[in-house]
């Protein structure tokens, strides 16, 4: 899913779209990482949604904001 996932975008930003940006989740969030955010593998506890906010933000704001 990963994959097919930055392919497209890819795909999609050499056709010329340049406000699609692709924030790699790994990054973000390392498997290492997801045990201790994660009750279930899935679902974030309310401390893990804080600590992945925290770590998606700097992402989000290295975008550059559209003209």
């Amino acid at each position: 899913m990963r994959d097919g996932n930055s392919r497209t975008a890819r795909v999609l930003q050499g056709l010329g779209d340049e406000r699609l940006h692709l924030v790699d989740g790994l990054a973000v969030l390392p498997v290492a990482d997801a045990d201790d955010l994660y009750t279930d593998g899935l679902h974030p506890t309310p401390e893990g949604e804080d600590q992945l906010a925290g770590r998606t933000a700097p992402f989000l704001r290295a975008i550059p904001l559209g003209r």
